[in-house]
Order: C-alpha cells, then structure tokens, then sequence
C-alpha cells in the first residue's frame, strides 16, 4: 500500500486499517501522544498515530489538520516520495475546507505546501501559496505560520502593506520567543551604520524585520537572510530594495562542490549562489566599491564567512571578515556590547500557536546561549591577552546575565570557569 493510501485509509476506514479501536475516546490520547513525538520533531513517530487518532475520532478536524501539517513536513525528508506525501496533506486540508471554508489552519497548510521554495513538485505554486495564505490571515489575523511564509513573499512580490502587517503582528502575538527579540535588538543596537547583516533562519531574521517595522530600530540595516540568496529571484529583489550590486553571473551560476562551500562538509561541501553572492559582497566591500559594512549572524553555518577573508572576527553580537593580521576577536566592542544586556528581556518560551517542529524542538534557552557564548568568547580572548582580573569580572557579568534570563544549561559557564583557572585566576564554584 503507498504511503496516500495507507493515510488516507487511516481516517476514512477506520481501526481496520490502523490497528487503533473505533472507540472514540481513544483519539484523545493518541492525539496526545502525537503531539509529544511532534513537539520533539519525531514526525515519523507521530504521524501514524496522528492517523490512529483519526481513526478513532472521524469527526475531528482538529486532528485531521495536525495529520496533514504532519505529512507535509515529512514530505521534505522524503524526496522520493514529495508529491505523494504533498497530495495527501492538500487532500486532508481540503476535506476540512469543505465544511469549514474559513479555517485558517487549512488555508495554511495548503499554503504551505504549495511552497516552490520547499520543493520542485509539478503543482508548487507561489500564487496558490499566496492565495491560500492570505485566505489564512483573512480568516484569522494571528495565524502566525501564515504570516511567517508571506513576510518574505511579500517582499518578493513588492506587496510592502502585506509585509508590514506581517511583521507587525508577529511581533504584538509574541510569535516568536522574547529571547529572540531580545537577542535581535542586541544585534541591531551593535551593528555598524547601514550594515548588510547576513542572517540565517526565522529566530534571527523575523525578530530584526520586526523590530525594524515596529520600533524603527536601526532602519539603517539591511536584514538579509542568506537562505532566500539561494533563490534568484530573491537575490534580485534583496538587492533592489537595499542598492546592492550583484555579481553578472547571477543567472548562470552553477552550484559546485567546493570545502569552502556553506552547505555540506569536507569534499562533499557545495558553494551555492549565496555563497557565490556573499564572496562578491565582501570582495566589493575589501576594494571600497560596496559603500557599507558586511556583518554575518554568529548563527550563520560556520563556512558561510570562513573562506572568504583571511580573518573572521568576532564583535560579539555578529561577525565580519578582516585582512590578515586582524585579531580573531575585537574585545572594546565585545565589552561594550555585554555591557548593554538585560538578561530579563530573554525570558519566555514558545508561542504554542508556532507549529514549526523545528522551533518546538528547539529550547528558547539555545538563543540566550549565543550570548553567553559571546560572553565566553571576550572571556577566552582576555585569559589569552594575560588579563585575568578582567576576565574574572566578565565571569561575574555572565554568571548574573545567566540568572536573570533563567538560563539554566551550566556547560558554557563552567568552561570559561576551567579557562580563568588555567590561567591562574580564581572562580566561585
């Protein structure tokens, strides 16, 4: 049986095809269940539960919908089989559409699947895509997995309403976790003037747009996510919205494997367009010809600046490629950067209403260590400089950011505690 039949049977005939009783009381807690293995990104785990539940409990439309978002995820883990998984998920959203044409869930599944930029299958559609999420938004103006894939498409298209009212409501239902904002407005605050800030996934890139729409931080930036540089089309509009010059190969640029490629690893790494558009942008900026400063996220995938200068430094709050002899990481701007955090602004957790297992998974506790990285970073450069006084001092500073912002993991805290010791200096335990 195919992996459409098999789904399909799951919730039309019942406990026959997946092995779960008719009792209806069942659908519950295997829901329940479902939804554990989902929030740990074990979509392969769910998904035949999300189908028992189902089964059991017909009516539920609820479960029908967490059943399709289960199987449109997974189409990307299984190339092979994309189009039927993304079929099956449009087909289940549908059903639900029928007898509730406003249903913003639906609307955004749908959306989502006919996404080309997460597969090339023969009905990707981004005008479906933006049908249907705009439906979802119209239906429910919260609906922020909605408004998470129309900001940029909104960019794209010029649509700049669309686009603000995206970011702007993100922002007031929290969407995205206050450790995020906070750490965006710690980056934003850092960056030099009219910087091109190079970020990578949806933590480091919604909270700056929206903060930049909002609040009018640091409009001056340009935020660009070197995920979409994969795409031409984006990579135009990136550069048309922010007067960045490109490099002419942009149309007939070929992927390669190169180990300076960002995406892979070793003689299997690939250098992608963005890889290709961002050693360009450094290259004008080297020779005096791109009229403002390149700084990549410290989340950026580790090759992604590696490669492309002699030096990559660390400022702290964001990275930038020096000449050679540059040091590896510029400590006045590291102090006053870590001088200038409340570590309060980074609690919260997740949105329960962001579906994105990915994020789910993810402890909001990882963004607050990015600064208490950077924290370890000033703190290891200072032990190597001799300056243990200071380094003991900056140990105080983050153990106190840490508490503030409950940040509970204790791995990064006592690795700068071993360091100050190496070197002679005293730590409380």
């Amino acid at each position: 049986m195919t992996f459409r039949a098999l789904t399909v049977a799951c919730w039309i005939l019942g406990s026959v095809a997946c092995g779960a009783g008719p009792v209806r009381a069942q659908a519950e807690t295997l829901a329940a269940q479902a939804q554990a293995l989902y929030d740990r990104e074990e979509l392969d785990a769910a998904h035949p539960l999300y189908a028992a539940a189902l089964a059991a409990d017909p009516t539920n439309d609820e479960v029908r919908l967490w059943l399709a978002e289960t199987t449109r995820r997974l189409a990307g883990w299984y190339p092979d089989e994309q189009e039927e998984r993304l079929e099956t998920a449009i087909l289940l959203a549908e059903d639900v559409l029928r007898r509730s044409p406003c249903n913003a869930f639906a609307h955004t599944v749908i959306g989502h699947a006919y996404n080309p930029q997460y597969g090339a299958w023969t009905r990707a559609s981004a005008d479906s895509m933006w049908t249907h999420l705009r439906h979802a938004v119209a239906c429910d103006p919260d609906e922020g997995d909605a408004w998470d894939g129309l900001v940029l498409e909104a960019f794209l298209r010029g649509e700049a309403d669309v686009e603000a009212e995206g970011s702007r409501r993100l922002h007031a239902m929290g969407f995205f976790p206050a450790s995020t904002t906070a750490l965006a407005r710690w980056v934003l605050d850092a960056l030099p003037r009219n910087a091109v800030y190079l970020t990578y996934g949806d933590w480091d890139t919604y909270p700056a747009l929206a903060l930049q729409e909002v609040e009018g931080v640091r409009r001056d930036v340009a935020v660009i996510n070197v995920s979409m540089l994969q795409r031409a089309d984006f990579t135009r509009a990136y550069a048309a919205h922010h007067r960045l010059p490109l490099p002419d190969s942009i149309e007939t640029f070929e992927l390669r494997y190169d180990t300076c490629g960002s995406s892979g690893y070793g003689e299997d790494a690939v250098f992608t367009l963005a890889d290709h558009v961002i050693t360009f942008w450094l290259g004008e900026e080297r020779h005096g010809r791109l009229g403002r400063p390149v700084a990549g996220a410290v989340t950026l995938p580790g090759r992604m600046l590696e490669c492309k200068g002699p030096v990559v430094v660390n400022h702290g709050p964001y990275e930038t490629v020096a000449e050679a002899g540059a040091d590896y990481v510029d400590i006045p701007a590291m102090r006053a950067a870590l001088g200038r955090l409340n570590g309060r602004a980074f609690r919260g957790g997740h949105n329960p209403r962001d579906r994105s297992p990915v994020r789910r998974s993810s402890s909001p506790e990882g963004i607050t260590g990015v600064v208490v990285a950077a924290f370890v970073h000033y703190i290891y450069a200072l032990c190597e400089e001799g300056r243990v006084g200071e380094a003991e001092a900056a140990l105080g500073e983050a153990e106190r950011f840490a508490a503030d912002a409950a940040y509970s993991d204790p791995r990064l805290l006592d690795y700068a505690r071993d360091l100050i010791a190496s070197v002679g200096g005293s730590v409380r335990e």
